[in-house]
């Protein structure tokens, strides 16, 4: 009788160690499902610290960078400025920091702001947010610094404009209506953040444009941002014509682009897919043209988020998990590199998948080849820097922040047309992330495309 009760006692202990770490994984895994939630942070620009440097373009993170530790007058140290900063969670304590007793009272700057902070609670980016949740982001929130210059006494407002130009690291991003449309820039640096390898280089002015052609990597890395935009506001989607490739003598000072029409026989295919306007495109018309394409989208995304990416590997990865979309997917990918990669090319991107489409493919006519090219200097053509991009690893202490950086470089540059999938790096199962019924669609009619003839497109 003894020896029986001592066999329960240790059964039951041994039930204990075995069973309580497995019910703890799964109390882990359903908190990790909470949709993602916003923290927004009001920021007071004060003063300009005396001899701080000045952040521009590529150099973001190679000076004062981006730093949060308390100095001696116990205020905040933020891109060379000193800085108060209060976490707020409603449109009237926004107010109420900002010293206005009204939104009419509103600057224009703080308007921008205000707007962005409304926006955040809109359905597509509540949307967002549910996705998000699956991108093991760190602290389960993205932290919003939205940066007020209104009472910071610098006449030199375009020194300003670009110490506070939007950026992203971590599990953080920084706005400031300094630099444009607070909304469209809230989406563009939250994909950024929800991106677990986001990496992109620049060339020697350290800027990027939306028709430039620059890297397979690069150009998903900004693409997938740019189609969040398009998403929410697609009246924004536009398709360019020229390309731009920048010049081995361009500085930052003097930049200089080459612009190439895409029929140009100087365009190879593999420039298109280190173009992000056309990366996308590619995303936003299977967004908006194939049924639940913006989940099918997203869960393909989260499946390749810890990967390197690129349009084709991001494709073929799609492709395996919704083979039915194929002769659809292979159309808007004809459509959108202007049907300039030969069937041979497109049976190698996209194995097994080519058959139904290629049996009814029909490119257009070509039109009469355009050589036309046009060597220019940017010196008096006001172009937008990139943001500061960093991958999303944590961070150990305030003082790391100022790794960031404009044109966070990788080591080597993407093979055209390459697999980048590691499939035993999948972050996510095949099953539905968030229902259909949950995406809000995208209106057609405000869907357009707008060509860029001149070529000149800025970019975040």
């Amino acid at each position: 009788m003894k020896k029986r009760n001592l066999s329960t006692f240790f059964l039951t202990i041994l039930a204990v160690f075995f069973f309580f770490p497995i019910s703890f994984l799964f109390s882990t895994e359903k908190q990790s499902k909470e949709d993602l939630k916003f923290e927004f942070r009001y920021i007071r620009v004060i003063s300009e610290v005396p001899g701080s440097l000045t952040v521009t373009g590529s150099d973001t993170g190679t000076g004062t960078g981006i730093k949060s530790a308390s100095n001696k007058t116990g205020t905040k140290l933020l891109m060379g400025y000193n800085c108060e900063d209060v976490v707020v969670n409603s449109v009237s304590e926004l107010l109420k920091v900002m010293r206005v007793t009204s939104e009419k009272d509103l600057s224009t700057e703080q308007a921008g702001l205000l707007e962005a902070f409304k926006y955040s609670s809109s359905v597509k980016m509540k949307t967002r947010l549910k996705f998000g949740a699956n991108c093991k982001i760190r602290e389960n929130k993205i932290i919003v610094n939205l940066c007020d210059t209104t009472f910071v006494k610098c006449p030199d407002r375009e020194k300003l404009r670009t110490n506070f130009w939007p950026c992203a690291w971590d599990n953080e991003l920084l706005l400031s209506s300094l630099s444009g449309d607070c909304k469209n820039t809230l989406i563009h640096e939250m994909s950024h953040v929800l991106d677990r390898n986001c990496r992109s280089t620049n060339g020697p002015d350290g800027k990027h444009f939306e028709n430039e052609v620059t890297s397979e990597l690069s150009a998903f890395t900004e693409g997938w941002a740019e189609f969040n935009q398009y998403y929410d506001f697609p009246a924004g989607f536009y398709s360019s014509s020229y390309l731009m490739y920048e010049d081995p003598s361009s500085t930052k000072d003097t930049p200089k682009y080459e612009t190439k029409s895409i029929s140009s026989k100087d365009v190879i295919p593999q420039d298109l897919l280190k173009t992000e306007n056309i990366v996308a495109g590619i995303m936003f018309k299977i967004a908006s043209e194939i049924p639940d394409g913006y989940r099918k989208i997203y869960e393909t995304f989260i499946e390749i988020n810890k990967t390197e990416k690129n349009i084709t590997g991001f494709l073929q990865k799609y492709l395996s998990r919704y083979p039915d979309d194929a002769a659809k997917v292979l159309e808007i990918f004809d459509i959108n590199t202007s049907y300039k990669f030969p069937k041979e090319d497109l049976e190698v991107f996209f194995p097994g998948y080519t058959q139904s489409y290629l049996s009814r493919r029909k490119p257009p006519k070509s039109a009469s080849d355009d050589n036309s090219t046009n060597t220019q200097s940017l010196t008096n053509i006001e172009i937008a820097t990139n943001t500061a991009i960093s991958p999303n690893t944590p961070i150990a202490t305030d003082s790391s922040k100022n790794n960031i950086s404009h044109s966070t470089s990788v080591g080597t540059q993407i093979a055209s047309g390459s697999n980048l999938i590691n499939t035993s790096d999948a972050s996510a199962s095949d099953s539905t992330i968030f229902p259909q019924s949950d995406i809000p669609p995208v209106d057609p009619a405000q869907t357009k495309d707008k060509d860029s003839s001149e070529g000149f497109i800025g970019s975040w």
